[in-house]
């Protein structure tokens, strides 16, 4: 939007009718190269037609719009007291300032437009710059990548414009603005205003010019935009080329001179060329192309084919005025039978949310780390990104093209702070999705998203916006999105299934609403926007989703919330390095949501949490199904959408508890993607009917030249339980030494060669066992029914709601314990355990045969209290701190539970204890492992304490009992406040409760994953040993 508002008329910055004066019209992504050679090479950098600005300017910080400097524009006024500031950059990662982190609530005071005038900082930023000698007589350009989040402008004192949209692009003609030699751009921010009220996103809140700046020069005729679809045909063989450009001429002149369209394949080839001849005589020309070409390779996440595309503009001297180049991919985006088909096949949304986020930088990013991000999607099977929740910077498009990532790309509104269907009521007279005076910065908003990157194969889906209530603004800006591009499906979340969203997109649905969905005949297909909130140790429950997924075709995938933890670097006064998160920066009256922003499957540094193996399991494409397990027959499954097995092999290995058996390579996978083909597997070995034994696969990557997966890589897994043990191997449970019994201390004390016992006659506990002069036990074994609550637990009021069990292991009293049996064998002692906290009882049954070997049978009898769910039950105790060796046989080798252990294959591990906790950015719940078969805990000395269970169990081995993991409120720690105990926590559960996975501000578990009172019973058998 232009305007004659002068800048002295009006607070901009509070009028929802003014958000871009004096700018240049949106326009595709491009640059103007002065001939093919610098084109192809697409950096613009290389050009004698572009100057950067970024790097140090001058910067004043206000904290008010009154105390701002007035007059600094002009180039009279002297900045060399001032600050300096590095461009570009968030000021309050340059220590201007504070960083506030809220989700859905404005950091101000919510009365839309006005914005608070004692608190609300403001920017000043200047620097001088000189124009290349080689432009005169061009037009020249200033681009601003974004400003954040209001912002006027000037060239040498003279005001050129105005901004609002703060993740979008900003260009401005300043030809007639500059001077011979020196010149001066002026740039106030305003940390906020109106269109704040649009960007109320669940991110860090930041200031500043955040994306780079440069010059770049142009004729006078040039090109201003193009459109090029490069679509299928119907039955998908061939290319339809659709191309509109829009050509300006500055001079107002009669022009004549031609465009040059060429596409070029990979390999330098031409593959279509054409001329058109053009006469211009007005200000603004367009042309168009539509074309058939023959047979293109197609572009896919899969297959990320591309085309170098370039327009020439050469006048009728035959003279290239300008290059513009891009390149193309030729794909079909289509919604039938209520699924999404890309080029014909519907495909299957293996997508995260993503937000731009640098652990030091904030919101600027590095290339470096763009391409980090998308290898390591690629890496852990994502293939789908959602740019939550605002246009990103261009390069990242360029590489989803490249590498092949599917993109929605958002436009940057949410007024989450307003209200928002499906989650927070809110007022519709007031909210702008409804009111007239926001519809043009609504379309605004979404316009500017769509002509910048209206050319990327990899965007396959617009999105209107998040969680900003469905309103008649909406709708218009669906209609006008859809009127200009018919090539790609709109969704829009917050339109439920109302007419302005052609995909039916929801948040966080439970398991049972999707099943609902999909059992409707619905009309739509079903992508859930955000799910699988992954805040903290979470993101249980993924594979009930994907087993509903793989069931029913309309539900195609959906996005995790989200990709990384938008924490900020900071160190400890020692040196140590730890992450921030909101209301860790002072300033206790700025508001803050904690450790909200934590929530990714990623460290900020990008190190994975343990739940990314699960989401690589469950969005594996290869997958694998048991016809005769006798016979090795196995099936595999292609669940590409295009590609086939060609570029993989599999291996396979039969695995027990001594390790790997046999092994072997399946080669020559040649199945087409959705095919299934059978193989047969030569275990070549006699399988010993008391040994549990495994059939463990994996599909791994053997293409040597692939730009984001390499060679040897793990793409998909799978294992099946090949044989169970018909009965334990016999065991002489009894020596010919004695067993000996006595009452030392108030404990029964059992002794044997080498080892000695003691059970507490005052507590019943089990408070001493050592072998050859090692301790194994440095605090009694107890119950244990508590576990330190995870971000999910926090949501859905655990900590609270289960406070009765948190120290109803340690508040026992011991009802009776009887010496039942001795003889020079064994000695059976029972103790029965009173819980007043919860009116139960714990009966223990310790068997000590004369072989050292302890078994501790254990009975949970509820009582007649009306109780919660049990966060865990097992039991507890600390070994010393010189066990630092943990080996198990069972699932691993990172932390898993009962509702998150799809990817975690039973084998033999091995880790040190510093390794068996995952140190979540704020403390709580860690280091689980299911279906134990056998725990070893070792020291350095050659000592060893194996443990068996019966039922399999669960166990974690920590420097952190449950109590120090616990926090009293979520995010009120950070794990390097934590202090590592001088002793290993050990926990022996017969089961713990899910960590959850749907969100992490209500939703529980699934009802599979918890546990009710209830009777259980459960045993564990102690042994000791040492090398000498």
């Amino acid at each position: 939007m232009k305007s004659e508002i002068n800048f002295d008329s009006a607070h901009f910055w509070e009028n929802p009718k003014v958000f871009a004066i004096g700018q240049e019209k949106p326009h595709a992504n491009m640059f103007p190269y002065e001939d093919f050679s610098f084109s192809k090479e697409n950096k613009k950098e290389y050009s004698s037609r572009f100057k950067s600005l970024n790097g140090l300017w001058y910067f004043k910080y206000s904290d008010r719009p009154d105390r701002r400097p007035s007059n600094f524009q002009k180039q009279s006024f002297d900045t060399s007291a001032w600050d300096q500031i590095n461009v570009p950059a968030n000021w309050e990662l340059e220590g201007f300032g504070v960083p506030i982190y809220v989700n859905d609530r404005y950091p101000f005071p919510k009365n839309p437009p006005y914005i608070p005038h004692d608190d609300n900082p403001v920017g000043s930023y200047k620097k001088t710059f000189t124009v290349p000698d080689n432009w005169q007589g061009q037009q020249v350009f200033i681009h601003f990548g974004s400003v954040k989040s209001a912002a006027h402008f000037w060239i040498n004192g003279q005001w050129i414009g105005y901004n609002q949209d703060s993740m979008t692009p900003i260009e401005f003609n300043i030809t007639e603005h500059l001077i011979k030699g020196e010149n001066t751009v002026a740039v106030e921010v305003y940390r906020w205003c109106d269109g704040s009220y649009l960007e109320c996103q669940d991110f860090w809140r930041l200031s500043g010019i955040q994306r780079e700046v440069y010059l770049f020069s142009r004729n006078a005729i040039y090109i201003q935009d193009y459109f090029v679809k490069a679509d299928l045909t119907s039955d998908y063989n061939d290319g339809i080329l659709d191309l509109n450009v829009s050509i300006q001429n500055t001079n107002n002149q009669l022009w004549n001179g031609t465009v040059e369209c060429e596409i070029f394949d990979n390999n330098n080839d031409l593959f279509f060329t054409k001329t058109i001849g053009i006469q211009s005589t007005s200000e603004n020309s367009l042309f168009s192309i539509k074309e058939h070409l023959p047979k293109p390779l197609k572009w896919t996440a899969e297959t990320p084919n591309l085309y170098q595309f370039s327009l020439k503009l050469i006048d009728q001297e035959k003279n290239i005025l300008e290059v513009i180049h891009s390149k193309i991919g030729f794909r079909k985006v289509e919604i039938m039978n209520a699924q999404l088909l890309i080029n014909g096949k519907a495909i299957t949304i293996k997508g995260v949310n993503r937000h731009e986020h640098d652990e030091v930088t904030g919101r600027v990013i590095s290339e470096e780390s763009m391409i980090l991000d998308i290898k390591l999607m690629k890496q852990y099977n994502i293939n789908a990104v959602r740019n939550s929740h605002y246009p990103n910077k261009t390069r990242w498009y360029e590489l989803c093209d490249e590498y092949g990532l599917y993109v929605i790309d958002e436009a940057n509104i949410e007024t989450h702070g307003m209200g928002s269907n499906y989650s927070t009521p809110y007022d519709a007279s007031v909210h702008p999705c409804n009111l007239s005076e926001w519809k043009s910065a609504h379309l605004d908003r979404v316009s500017r998203m769509f002509e910048r990157t209206k050319n990327h194969p990899s965007i396959i889906i617009w999105s209107l916006g998040n969680e900003a209530g469905n309103g008649p603004n909406f709708k218009a800006a669906y209609q006008w999105i859809k009127s200009k591009d018919t090539t790609r499906p709109v969704q829009y979340e917050q339109a439920g299934e109302e007419e302005n969203t052609d995909i039916v997109c929801p948040m966080y649905p439970t398991i049972e609403e999707i099943e609902k969905y999909a059992k409707k005949n619905p009309k739509r297909p079903f992508i859930m926007c955000e799910y699988a909130h992954a805040m903290g140790n979470s993101v249980g429950n993924l594979i009930d989703y994907w087993n509903l997924i793989q069931k029913y075709p309309t539900l195609q995938g959906g996005f995790i919330w989200d990709w990384v933890d938008q924490g900020i670097t900071a160190y400890t006064k020692e040196g140590e390095k730890y992450w921030k998160f909101g209301g860790d920066f002072g300033a206790t009256h700025i508001p803050s949501d904690g450790n909200f922003c934590i929530n990714g499957l990623l460290f900020p540094d990008r190190t994975p949490h343990p739940a990314i193996w699960e989401v690589k399991k469950c969005y594996q494409s290869i997958n694998f199904k048991v016809i005769d397990l006798k016979k090795g027959i196995i099936e595999i499954s292609n669940d590409f959408d295009f590609i086939s097995l060609s570029d993989f092999h599999i291996n396979w290995e039969v695995s027990s508890e001594e390790g790997n058996i046999c092994s072997g390579l399946l080669k020559d996978l040649t199945i087409d993607a959705g095919y299934s083909s059978q193989f047969q597997i030569d275990y070549q070995f006699d399988l010993n009917p008391s040994i549990e034994y495994f059939l463990n696969l994996q599909a791994i990557f053997s293409k040597e030249d692939d730009k984001s997966i390499p060679f040897g890589h793990e793409v998909a897994k799978e294992q099946f339980l090949l044989q169970s043990p018909s009965g334990k191997e016999s065991n002489d449970f009894f020596s010919e030494k004695e067993l000996f019994i006595s009452e030392i201390k108030e404990s029964y004390q059992i002794s044997g060669e080498n080892f000695v016992i003691q059970i507490s006659l005052a507590t019943g506990l089990l408070t001493s066992f050592s072998y050859r002069g090692t301790q194994y036990i440095d605090e009694p074994m107890r119950p244990n029914f508590w576990r330190a609550p995870n971000d999910n637990d926090f949501g859905n009021t655990m900590p609270e709601r289960t406070k009765i069990w948190r120290y109803a292991g340690q508040n026992h009293t011991l009802k009776d314990i009887k010496l039942v049996k001795q003889s020079k064998h064994q000695v059976i002692i029972n103790t029965t355990l009173i819980l007043p906290d919860v009116d139960c009882s714990f009966k223990m049954k310790y068997s000590i045969t004369n072989n050292g070997v302890l078994s501790i049978d254990c009975y949970f009898e509820p009582g007649s209290m009306q109780l919660p769910e049990l966060p865990r039950l097992g039991l507890y105790f600390k070994t010393n701190s010189s066990f630092t060796k943990i080996k198990w046989f069972g699932r691993g080798p990172f932390e898993n539970y009962i509702d998150r252990k799809h990817a975690a294959h039973i084998g033999l591990y091995e880790k040190e204890v510093d390794h068996m906790s995952h140190d979540y950015i704020s403390p709580q719940e860690t280091g689980n492992r299911e279906d134990t078969r056998k725990l070893i805990l070792k020291n350095t000395n050659g000592a060893q304490l194996e443990i068996s269970g019966s039922p399999k169990f669960s166990f974690s081995t920590l420097y952190y009992s449950p109590e120090t993991l616990t926090q009293e409120k979520r995010g009120i720690l950070h794990h390097i406040e934590l202090q590592k105990e001088n002793a290993v926590s050990v926990c022996l559960d017969h089961f713990q409760m899910g960590i959850g996975g749907i969100d992490s501000w209500g939703a529980f578990p699934l009802d599979k994953y918890r546990y009710s009172l209830d009777h259980y019973t459960f045993s564990f058998t102690l042994k000791a040993s040492k090398t000498l």
